[in-house]
């Protein structure tokens, strides 16, 4: 293959790849949301962090649900979960602090949605998602949330 059909060759590659990627963004449906403070304790088993991290929870009514979560455009967790009806939790992690505010990007698959929520963590570094009928909420907390 000459230099010229190889350039012609990866540029409708490009082409298709972009098209692609630009036709699934499209069909997911884009919604912004707000964290509600909660700086309740509710459970019985406590959850803390270092004061360098912050701790993300998905929580409730998972079920079987693929979730992908970005932090500032990053992938930092791709999984299917499902909520533990016992303890109303399903996955969790500990992210380092880089910055006090945070872009989350909760991405579902499935439903083809995609959240997106600025966070500010000086508000509290405990982040909960909870999946309900009316789509994702999103808590934050500076108290650990507690599970039993």
């Amino acid at each position: 293959m000459g230099k010229n059909k190889l350039v012609e060759f990866m540029s409708i590659v490009f082409i298709c790849i972009f098209m692609s990627f630009s036709w699934a963004q499209e069909n997911f449906v884009r919604k912004e949301i707000m964290p509600q403070q909660n700086n309740m304790a509710i459970y019985a088993k406590e959850v803390a962090v270092p004061k360098s991290m912050y701790r993300v929870d998905f929580q409730a009514d998972f079920n079987n649900e693929e979730v992908v979560l970005y932090v500032d455009g990053e992938k930092v967790f791709s999984k299917t979960i499902s909520s533990s009806p016992v303890l109303g939790l399903a996955d969790s992690m500990e992210l380092k602090k880089k910055a006090d505010t945070v872009k989350l990007t909760i991405v579902l698959p499935q439903k083809k949605e995609e959240w997106l929520c600025a966070i500010d963590l000086s508000k509290g570094v405990y982040i909960g998602i909870e999946l309900t009928e009316e789509g994702l909420l999103v808590t934050q907390s500076i108290n650990p949330y507690l599970y039993e």
